[in-house]
Parts: structure tokens; C-alpha cells; sequence
């Protein structure tokens, strides 16, 4: 099962996410994150209690990038773990994302 929660900081928008990014989940973080972009502010992916994400889940935040466009620059995602580090590593989200140390690389 998995939960993504909008919580709205004073300058930010953060999607809290919880459980697994598969599949059969990932409708519910593409979700999230389109009502969350709606506010115009900064959005922050808080993947701390995500315990597993695959392709599909990625996919869900490449497709929110692209629909985004120019904005972009206002994403940021952290407390991945290893292994979603190690995934947006591979497919090069890492390198199009901005993250806390324990996230991903800078936003080039």
C-alpha cells in the first residue's frame, strides 16, 4: 500500500510518500505530485518511509518533471534511500534533481 500526503510548509509544498513505488502504486504519487505543483510553490518528495520504488515509481516523478517544464528548478527530493538513490543513478534522474545530502546529486 502506498500513501502520498500534501503538507503545506510556509514557502513549500512537501508530498510525503509512504510504502512502495511500484506498479500498482504509482498512480497515487503521480497524483500527488500533480496537486501539489498546482500550488506554485517550491515541492519537496520526501521519500524517507518509501521502503521500495521501482521503474514505474520514477517514472511517475520524470512524468511530473516533464509536465512541469521550466519549473523544475523548484523540485527537490529527500531521504532516499540507497537503493532509490541507486535507481535515479541509473536511469540519470540524479542528475536532473535536486537533494538533500542524503538524496541525490545537485541539480545540474
Amino acid at each position: 500500500m502506498l500513501t502520498a500526503r500534501i503538507v503545506a510548509g510556509e514557502d513549500q509544498m512537501i508530498v510525503l510518500v509512504r510504502g512502495e513505488v511500484d506498479l500498482t502504486t504509482s498512480g497515487v504519487l503521480r497524483d500527488a505530485l500533480q496537486r501539489a505543483a498546482g500550488s506554485g510553490q517550491r515541492i519537496v518528495i520526501d521519500l524517507s518511509d518509501v521502503s521500495f520504488m521501482d521503474l514505474r515509481g520514477a517514472d511517475a516523478i520524470i512524468d511530473a518533471f516533464r509536465s512541469w517544464g521550466e519549473s523544475t528548478s523548484r523540485v527537490s527530493v529527500r531521504r532516499a534511500n540507497r537503493t532509490i538513490r541507486m535507481l535515479f543513478a541509473v536511469i540519470g534522474l540524479d542528475r536532473v534533481i535536486e537533494g538533500d545530502g542524503a538524496t541525490v546529486t545537485s541539480l545540474g
